[in-house]
This record gives C-alpha cells, structure tokens and sequence, in this order.
C-alpha cells in the first residue's frame, strides 16, 4: 500500500477552494460599490434592485465566463502537452500562436475588416489552422515513404 504524502492529499481541495475564493472575489469587486451578500440576496428573492441588477447582469456572466475561460485554457494545455509528451510544450511550439497572428495580418493587410468586422479574428482562426494542415501533410508524406 502507497501512502501518499499529506502535501499531495491537500494539492487538489487547496486549489479547489482557491478557485471558489477567487470566484466569490470576482462576485464582489466591481467599479461600483455593491454589497455582494445583499446583491446576491436580493437576486435570489427575485428583487429587480440596482444592485440584484448589477449582480445579475455584469458580475455573475463575467465571474462565470472567467472560470469556464480559465478551465478550457488549462484543459487545453494539459491536452497539448499529454499528446507532445512535453511538460514544457506550448502553442508556440507547434507554430499556432505565429500563424494565428500571420492570418489575422493578412486579413487586416488586405482590407476585409473593412468590410466585414469580423474578418480578423476569423483570419487569426483560420491562420492558426495552418500548422495542423502542414503537420496533417507532413504525417501523411512520411507515412507513403
């Protein structure tokens, strides 16, 4: 039977009650000074107060938004670096990062945001595609040799 040091058996609900923290945080910090445990109240009894408002429609959507971002970004990593093998591996590594800023250039340089504003993000989208095409290529070629 392993026993697992006391350090790794806290790692998990450490990091987990830091991240409810952390939310709760985002919940109570605003530009405009509103008590969270009235607001929250407030919100739950169904009130249409400035504050219930407040929390309802700015705080909540950014607080929940901001742990779904941050989890994806993390699960998306941890992904990355089980299929290279690399501890150390990032988007750079593979070239996603430089070719997602070569496409969002492209498009810029030749004038589609003028036309259609989201032209650039979906240049920057379709740019970070290129690495996958030219690896997706390169397997196959190594494959026919």
């Amino acid at each position: 039977m392993t026993v697992i040091p006391l350090a790794e058996r806290l790692l998990l609900p450490g990091l987990s009650l830091l991240v409810a923290l952390l939310f709760l945080g985002s919940l109570a910090v605003g530009p405009s000074a509103v008590s969270l445990p009235q607001a929250a109240a407030d919100w739950w009894r169904g009130g249409d107060s400035t504050a219930a408002v407040i929390f309802a429609e700015i705080r909540l959507p950014r607080a929940i938004l901001g742990l779904a971002v941050g989890a994806v970004l993390g699960l998306s990593g941890a992904a990355l670096q089980g299929l290279l093998r690399n501890p150390l591996a990032e988007p750079g590594l593979v070239g996603v990062s430089a070719s997602a800023a070569l496409g969002a250039v492209i498009t810029f340089y030749s004038g589609l945001t003028l036309a259609f504003p989201l032209a650039l993000p979906l240049g920057g989208w379709r740019g970070r595609c290129w690495p996958r095409g030219c690896c997706t290529c390169w397997q196959a070629a190594m494959r026919a040799c």
